[in-house]
């Protein structure tokens, strides 16, 4: 009996904490049934950044497409300079449809003639690269002629398209013009008359007057006429 009225006497005072005890199962609940909803919040900005690397893995994954782009085109220029490289070292050929210019000239090979004539044809065509092809041909064809030399000379010279010559390319055609002479000591006299007419136009001479030797180069010619 007494312990009943003791009992009955702490009731109220722990009725309290007892409540607490329920009221902090209450607020754990409320906490754990949020979880779920921050897990789906939190699910917002992963997937938004899984999203983002795909977008990028686009971008990125066209790095290696352009690279063989580049590399194709790359190959391309090296395949296009060494095409013009061969060309530059392939044999001069005789083009049809050039007209019948013919300027006869010393030599035993028929085909060195037609080669002459064709540079000659160049020459007037301003085509002067192509004509020194043509010569130096007519020259293989035929060492011992002097004319195709004097072609040479006569086409790296200055022309109206082409005035400036480098120091390089004066002295390639003073060469030519030296092996003509060279070349002319028992050749017909009007072909000797052009080749000596010619060597005046270049010089080798560091501080040489240019201008000077193209007066003496026409005063020559003009001789001829």
């Amino acid at each position: 009996m007494t312990m009943l009225l003791l009992l009955l006497t702490l009731w109220p005072g722990l009725r309290g904490p007892v409540s607490e005890v329920s009221s902090q199962r209450s607020r754990l609940r409320g906490l754990v049934s949020e979880v779920p909803s921050q897990r789906s919040r939190l699910r917002g900005p992963v997937s938004e950044v899984w999203s983002q690397r795909f977008r990028l893995r686009g971008p990125v994954s066209e790095v290696p497409s352009q690279r063989s782009r580049l590399r194709g085109l790359v190959s391309e220029v090296s395949s296009q300079r060494s095409g013009l490289t061969s060309t530059a070292d392939q044999l001069a050929t005789l083009m049809p449809g050039l007209g019948r210019l013919h300027h006869p000239i010393a030599t035993t090979s028929p085909d060195a003639q037609r080669f002459f004539d064709q540079g000659l044809t160049l020459i007037y065509a301003f085509n002067h690269e192509e004509a020194v092809r043509s010569f130096r041909r007519a020259a293989e064809l035929d060492p011992a002629a002097p004319m195709p030399h004097w072609g040479i000379a006569l086409a790296l010279g200055p022309n109206i398209n082409d005035y400036d010559v480098d120091a390089a390319r004066e002295k390639a055609a003073y060469d030519e013009a030296q092996r003509a002479r060279t070349l002319a000591v028992n050749a017909p006299a009007n072909e000797r008359a052009y080749i000596d007419a010619l060597v005046e136009r270049y010089s080798i001479e560091p501080n040489a007057d240019l201008k000077a030797t193209a007066v003496r180069y026409k005063d020559a010619m003009r001789e001829l006429t």
